[in-house]
């Protein structure tokens, strides 16, 4: 029986990724992952336009055996159930949770979305975040992610894609991604 394959979309905070794996899923007809979370809702952020389902962290506990990957960022958790893993194709995901998912029963194919520093800055500020608190996130994320882009360049197999500058050419080049691994 072949693995249910994951597009796994990673990315440091405000690179775009949960905003492309959404457009990807638009255009191929494709179910992205709702994961838990604890973290509150930034603002503007509701359980209809969240990759998230809030729930407090009394609540993880009751998740623990079906947990597939898992992780915390700034004392909240993060984590995906079987349910909703093997009935999605798109999961956004940090570079912990991709680890714990490889050594699942799932066909992973991860994907990179590179940004600068100042342009996820930017972004985050766009989006409604607080710029110190984004700022806490990304250092929170460096440990993770600098071990990540050194795996990249030893030859850990991820695509790699820059979204420095056109979200529709980076949309594009995740859906060839895609296509090509889905034949």
């Amino acid at each position: 029986m072949a693995k249910h394959k994951i597009f796994c979309i990673l990315g440091r905070s405000a690179s775009g990724k949960s905003t492309i794996a959404k457009e990807v899923a638009k255009q191929l007809g494709l179910t992205v992952v709702k994961s838990y979370t604890t973290r509150p809702p930034r603002p503007c952020e509701t359980a209809d336009n969240s990759d998230h389902i809030f729930i407090t962290s009394d609540q993880v506990d009751q998740y623990k055996s079906q947990m597939k990957a898992y992780t915390e960022i700034n004392g909240y958790s993060y984590f995906v159930t079987k349910d909703i893993l093997d009935s999605s194709d798109i999961y956004v995901i940090d570079p912990s949770g991709l680890m714990m998912l490889q050594k699942q029963e799932y066909d992973v194919c991860p994907i990179y979305i590179s940004v600068d520093r100042e342009i996820g800055l930017q972004r985050a500020i766009e989006r409604g975040d607080d710029a110190t608190a984004w700022e806490q996130r990304y250092e929170a994320e460096n440990g993770q992610f600098s071990l990540f882009e050194d795996w990249i360049d030893t030859g850990f197999g991820c695509y790699v894609i820059n979204n420095n500058g056109n979200f529709k050419f980076t949309i594009e080049k995740v859906k060839e991604i895609i296509n090509v691994a889905k034949n």
